[in-house]
């Protein structure tokens, strides 16, 4: 009876909040959408992406149906990436040692909704972590190789193009160091304390053009090659940032029945 009474009024607030909000503090959000055919986004080498001993990668993706078997969300060759597999539904978590080093997802992301993901590297566990709540993890305590290969997202590019990937991805962001589990959990809600070791972050908000620019301290702009800009209505930081502070509030044995609720807040969706 009280997780539901918490349930209702978290939802009173989220619709509350976005309708006093004034128009300005809504804003459209936009993604990448990608064709499974020949569309990617492309990131030119370079030294702050050469991560070798600390490392996350994040992102919220859209899952359409693939042309392929094996997809390529974001991928440095022979450095890390994350991928797709259209058979099982799960996606791995890959980094390069002289030889490649896998850790599979255990839950699945094939529903045609959004999913934020988080894989994380410390030279002693890799995570990967889906909306918000660990998923599977492992040893390892190797150096990544560092790559004179670009970035690519919506593909994996070595001597050419391959794995393309059919859906939308939006905010990707990449750090020189791990996030714990309660930052990405944070990440998840919309909520960003911290972004010490931010080395990558693509908003995909421009809206238009061929360009979307890196929003970290270092310049690692991106040209886009086939994708579309696809646009959602999205509450702005401000808003989130009140359903989080309200959601810290809220007892333990209710926050399990709102994590829906905060995860369509955060999408917009």
């Amino acid at each position: 009876m009280q997780k539901n009474l918490y349930l209702g009024l978290f939802i009173i607030i989220i619709i509350f909040s976005w309708l006093v909000l004034p128009s300005s503090a809504k804003v459209a959000d936009w993604a990448l959408e990608f064709d499974g055919i020949d569309d990617y986004f492309l990131v030119p080498d370079s030294v702050s992406l050469d991560i070798t001993e600390a490392i996350s990668i994040e992102l919220w993706v859209k899952v359409d149906i693939q042309n392929e078997v094996y997809t390529s969300f974001i991928a440095k060759e022979d450095a890390y990436d994350i991928g797709y597999y259209r058979d099982t539904g799960k996606i791995w978590f890959e980094f390069y040692i002289g030889t490649h080093v896998y850790l599979d997802s255990i839950g699945t992301i094939n529903d045609g909704s959004w999913h934020h993901i988080v894989c994380t590297y410390n030279k002693e566990k890799m995570k990967i972590y889906i909306d918000g709540s660990l998923d599977n993890t492992d040893a390892q305590t190797a150096s990544i190789s560092t790559s004179v290969y670009p970035l690519s997202i919506g593909a994996w590019k070595n001597s050419s193009f391959t794995h393309f990937f059919n859906g939308s991805i939006d905010e990707p962001r990449i750090y020189s160091r791990t996030l714990s589990a309660t930052e990405v959990k944070q990440h998840y809600k919309g909520a960003f304390h911290d972004e010490a070791g931010l080395v990558g972050l693509w908003h995909f908000d421009e809206g238009s053009g061929l360009i979307a620019n890196d929003s970290s301290d270092y310049g690692n702009n991106g040209s886009i090659v086939g994708a579309n800009w696809t646009a959602k209505a999205k509450p702005t930081s401000v808003h989130l940032k009140v359903l989080a502070e309200v959601y810290e509030k809220v007892p333990e044995q209710a926050k399990p029945a709102i994590e829906n609720a905060m995860k369509v807040s955060a999408k917009g969706h």
